[in-house]
C-alpha cells in the first residue's frame, strides 16, 4: 500500500472509533438512524454541489444501481449495528463486527474480484481470526455472559462490511463514481427507503431528535467524513488490504468501551482486539 492510503485508512480508522463510540450512547434504532441520515443528506449537500460543478459527473443507470445497492446494503450495517449496541458492550460488538467485516472482504475480493493477496497477507488474515475468536472468551461462557444476542448482530453486521466494501470498492474504482458523489448518493437512498417507515413512528423521531439530536449530528459528520477517507483509498487500492487495515480502529473502539463506558475486561480485550490489529497490519505489509 502507498503511504497516501495508509494515512486515508488510518484516518478513517479513527473517525469511525469516534462516531461508533458515540452512536453507543445514543438511543439507537430506526428513528435515530433517519435522523442521522436526514442531517447527513443536509450538511454535505453544499459539498455536493461543489464536487458536481467542478467534475461534472455524469450519473447513468450503472452509477445508479451501484448507488441504490449501497444504499440498502448501508442500512443493514446501520440497522444491524445499533441493535447490536442496545443488547451488547461497546468493546464487544464493535470489535467483533470490525473483524468478520475485513475477514470476509478479504474472502471476497479473492472470488469475486480476483485479488491475489502476497501468503504475508493471507497470514494477517488469520491473526484477525484469532482475535475474533479471543474477544469472545470461552464459548462454553458466551450464554452465561448474555453475550449470544450482540454477538449475533455482530457478525450480521461484519456481514454487511463484508459486502458493501466490495461492491463500494467496485463502484469507485472501476464504475469511477466520484467518492463524495457516492457517499451522498448512497446517503440520500437510505433516507429514502427509512422514510416511509419512520413517518410511521413520529413520537419515537421526536424523541431520537430531543435526546440525541447533538450525537446524531456528530455520527452524520463523522461517518459520512470516515466513509469518503476509505472510498478515496479504495479507488487506488485493493479491499484485500484496506478492509483489514481499517479494523486498526478495533483497538480505539475497545479501548472507549472499556476505559470510558466501563464495560470491563479491559486487559482481555485488549490483548484480543491487539491480536486482531497485528494481523492487520502484517495484511497492509503484505
Amino acid at each position: 500500500m502507498t503511504t497516501l492510503a495508509i494515512g486515508l485508512v488510518l484516518s478513517s480508522a479513527f473517525t469511525h472509533a469516534l462516531w461508533n463510540f458515540v452512536a453507543k450512547r445514543a438511543i439507537g434504532g430506526l428513528s435515530f438512524i433517519w435522523v442521522v441520515a436526514l442531517i447527513e443528506v443536509v450538511i454535505y449537500f453544499p459539498v455536493l454541489l461543489i464536487i458536481l460543478t467542478q467534475e461534472q459527473n455524469a450519473l447513468g443507470a450503472i452509477e445508479i444501481i451501484m448507488i441504490v445497492g449501497s444504499s440498502v446494503l448501508h442500512l443493514v450495517y446501520f440497522l444491524s449495528l445499533t441493535r447490536g449496541y442496545q443488547v451488547g458492550d461497546l468493546s464487544v460488538v464493535y470489535p467483533f463486527s470490525r473483524g468478520i467485516g475485513p475477514l470476509l472482504s478479504t474472502i471476497g475480493a479473492i472470488i469475486i474480484l480476483n485479488e491475489r493477496p502476497t501468503m504475508i497477507a493471507l497470514f494477517g488474515t488469520v491473526l484477525i481470526t484469532i482475535g475474533i475468536f479471543g474477544l469472545t472468551g470461552d464459548p462454553r461462557r458466551i450464554r452465561s455472559n448474555n453475550l449470544l444476542k450482540g454477538l449475533f448482530w455482530a457478525s450480521v453486521t461484519g456481514v454487511a462490511i463484508a459486502g458493501y466494501t466490495i461492491w463500494d470498492s467496485y463502484a469507485v474504482s472501476t464504475v469511477m463514481l466520484s467518492p463524495i458523489v457516492f457517499q451522498w448518493g448512497l446517503t440520500m437512498g437510505r433516507f429514502f427507503i427509512l422514510t416511509p417507515f419512520a413517518l410511521k413512528q413520529t413520537d419515537n423521531i421526536k424523541q431520537a431528535w430531543i435526546h440525541d439530536k447533538w450525537k446524531a449530528t456528530l455520527v452524520a459528520i463523522l461517518s459520512s467524513f470516515s466513509y469518503i477517507l476509505m472510498l478515496f483509498a479504495l479507488s487506488f487500492s485493493q479491499v484485500s488490504y484496506v478492509a483489514p487495515l481499517r479494523s486498526i480502529s478495533i483497538l480505539i473502539g475497545v479501548m472507549m468501551g472499556a476505559l470510558i463506558l466501563k464495560e470491563g475486561n479491559l486487559q482481555h480485550r485488549l490483548g484480543a482486539a491487539s491480536i486482531m490489529v497485528i494481523g492487520a497490519i502484517i495484511l497492509s505489509l503484505g
